[in-house]
């Protein structure tokens, strides 16, 4: 299932205070998304990484339980996001880098989505 949060804000990437749109937090993200957006083997790697968990269960042990059909849907899914979010449309209307990330920051923030987050995960700090 997909997090409420979709970007992992932790309290070793927050500023003292814990102030996500002060400090280097929003800086540090729009500099990383050009960079993403500027060279495609970076953004392979922080798919491997981000969604290694997901895919090993969606798989199960030793992919088992792998139907190619169905792998092929999800990984178009999981490209057609990456593109959305490269091209700025992930929120419907198109928007540059920094405004995705005022966005990202907006939705990691609202009470609506910390609410449903695990409680191990810290995410009111």
């Amino acid at each position: 299932p997909r997090e409420p949060v979709t970007t992992r804000t932790t309290a070793a990437g927050l500023p003292p205070g814990g102030d996500l749109r002060h400090g280097g937090f929003p800086q540090g993200r729009v500099s990383m998304a050009g960079d993403m957006e500027k060279d495609p083997h970076m953004v392979s790697t922080h798919i491997k990484q981000s969604r290694q968990r997901e895919l090993k269960q969606y798989l199960g042990p030793e992919g088992m339980r792998a139907n190619p059909e169905m792998l092929s849907t999800y990984a178009r899914s999981v490209i057609r996001r990456v593109d959305s979010k490269l091209s700025g449309t992930d929120f419907g209307s198109e928007h540059d880098i920094p405004g995705q990330v005022e966005r990202l920051i907006q939705e990691a923030t609202s009470h609506e989505n910390l609410c449903q987050c695990y409680l191990g995960w810290c995410p009111f700090w």
